[in-house]
């Protein structure tokens, strides 16, 4: 067993009231022997006092008898203890002789014949006789000093204790924060200040309990949500250490084989750290086979209460699948103006095609020359040709078979969100969506989305100094609004007109797309006052 230092919680109780016991017992024992010493001490006074009174009596008697010679012949043969008679001269007469140790109590010499009568104490014999008389008193105190003791033990045991207990569990707690601590509640039910501390104890422990309980379900929360956020998520101290990351960071930097400039990904990051890069367009990464990651990465300065750094967020956002969706998109778009330049064109070219191929058709029946018949074979068939490379260039403007299906329009709208999330939060646009749960919208659903695409391309490059773009959805009773509005600078309406007679080429393919879809668009914008496009759909 481990001993405990000299001076402990209970040392420091217990020699206190011991030095107070044996102080006031030791104290206590001398007043009483003090006592008993003066009240012996009187006694003998008056011994030595009646004593010496009758042999001044007898000395008396015998003067007035003139029987001197008989008196000094008495004493001097008198051997009576603690006497000592004594002539004027000092010369021994009678009584006992005084040995070692004894000492005069009382002496008188006014009698008739000048003697000198003392009575004499043994002060060793005295004082054992005392001693024998106060024995009692004597176990009493050491009764007395010996149920010190024990009480003393008992109030420093019933003090310490407590005290002792509270000191460990508070020790245990500080060195093992992370453990489960217990605390039985012991003391709690003392009436005294330990019992009271202890309730206190027993209070702020359970508060403690409770409070790493949260700490711990909060922490257990933003883990969760940091683990479930769509993009990759790093943080670092101001050393550079990994605080945390989630999954989808540690599969991005896991993927060594893409490179961008000869570095990977994670080099990417750790230079952006070290030298402060700031990588404001997405990134393509490559790798040997020509796959393509394309990312995009953010840093952000985190800042304490006092706006002091203390560590680094890195964000990095798998774009892949937007990008080519995007230049799928752009891609779509090109071929649809292909394919309505191609009809124009078409429509232009054949009219003027089958006047030529009918008057080369005349001139052969009117034709008597075989070569001439045979000229006019040729061009027909040219004709014909061309006819055929104008027929091939019209099916750039047929589309793929509709697919609709009933379009829940509150989730269309939050994939859409997040497609533009960080293209709206680089240019300083707020993305917001306004669509009650339950609107189903029958229609083709890549159609609507591209709708909603294009549309959102058209306003995010009228904002240049950032703003808000709202998509909103309403059911009435047997329709359907959908309304895309944005704050930005507007349209003149010289520019309105003109779009609404021609249309330019995105706006061209979002009305396509809503007719095929019995879907109605209309237009309104004015400048400084935002642009407002509002989409009908039948229910």
């Amino acid at each position: 067993m481990k001993l405990r230092r000299l001076f402990d919680i209970e040392r420091k109780i217990l020699i206190p009231f011991l030095v107070l016991g044996a102080v006031s017992t030791v104290l206590f024992g001398v007043i009483l022997y003090d006592t008993g010493y003066r009240t012996k001490m009187a006694e003998e006074q008056r011994l030595a006092e009646s004593s010496i009174s009758l042999i001044e009596s007898d000395i008396g008697y015998y003067a007035s008898a003139g029987q001197l010679q008989q008196l000094a012949e008495k004493y001097r043969q008198c051997r009576q203890p603690h006497i000592l008679i004594q002539d004027r001269d000092g010369e021994y007469i009678g009584g006992t002789r005084p040995q070692s140790g004894d000492s005069v109590l009382y002496a008188r010499t006014g009698n008739q014949m000048g003697w000198k009568i003392s009575y004499t104490v043994d002060r060793t014999q005295f004082t054992a006789e005392l001693l024998q008389e106060q024995k009692y008193t004597v176990l009493a105190l050491i009764a007395q000093l010996i149920v010190v003791l024990q009480v003393s033990i008992l109030i420093a045991d019933n003090i310490s204790t407590p005290i002792r207990r509270l000191n460990y569990a508070c020790r245990t707690i500080s060195e093992q924060p992370q453990e489960p601590w217990t605390f039985d509640g012991e003391f709690t039910d003392r009436s005294d200040e330990l019992g009271q501390l202890a309730r206190s104890f027993y209070g702020m422990l359970r508060n403690l309990h409770q409070y790493t309980a949260d700490l711990k379900r909060v922490k257990k929360i933003n883990e969760t949500i940091v683990e479930s956020l769509p993009i990759a998520v790093i943080a670092y101290d101001q050393d550079g250490n990994v605080l945390l990351s989630n999954s989808r960071a540690q599969n991005l930097l896991a993927k060594s084989e893409y490179r961008y400039e000869g570095k990977s990904l994670s080099a990417l990051l750790e230079e952006s750290l070290k030298n402060q890069k700031v990588f404001y367009d997405p990134i393509r990464l490559l790798d040997g086979r020509s796959r393509r990651l394309d990312v995009e990465l953010g840093v952000w300065r985190l800042l304490d209460e006092d706006q002091k750094p203390w560590g680094v967020l890195c964000t990095i956002d798998d774009i892949t699948y937007r990008k080519m969706m995007e230049e799928q998109a752009v891609q779509d778009e090109k071929l649809v103006y292909a394919g309505k330049l191609a009809a124009e064109l078409a429509h232009e070219i054949r009219n003027p095609l089958a006047g030529i191929r009918v008057g080369v058709q005349v001139v052969e029946r009117h034709s008597s020359s075989e070569t001439d018949r045979k000229l006019c074979e040729t061009i027909i068939g040219e004709v014909d040709r061309i006819n055929l490379l104008v027929e091939n260039l019209c099916h750039l403007t047929r589309q793929r078979k509709l697919q609709k299906t009933l379009i829940d329009v509150a989730g269309l709208y939050q994939e859409v969100s997040l497609l533009y999330s960080k293209i709206a939060e680089n240019s300083h646009i707020e993305l917001l969506s306004d669509a009650p749960p339950g609107i189903l919208l029958y229609a083709d659903k890549s159609a609507v989305k591209q709708v909603l695409i294009n549309l959102i391309n058209n306003s995010i490059k009228a904002m240049k100094t950032g703003g808000t773009i709202v998509m909103k959805a309403r059911a009435q009773e047997s329709r359907i609004l959908l309304c895309l509005s944005d704050d930005g600078e507007g349209i003149p309406p010289e520019k309105m007109k003109a779009k609404s007679r021609n249309g330019g080429m995105g706006l061209s393919i979002v009305s396509q797309l809503l007719q095929k879809n019995d879907g109605t668009f209309r237009l309104e914008s004015a400048p400084g006052k935002g642009t407002k496009a509002m989409m009908t759909f039948p229910r």
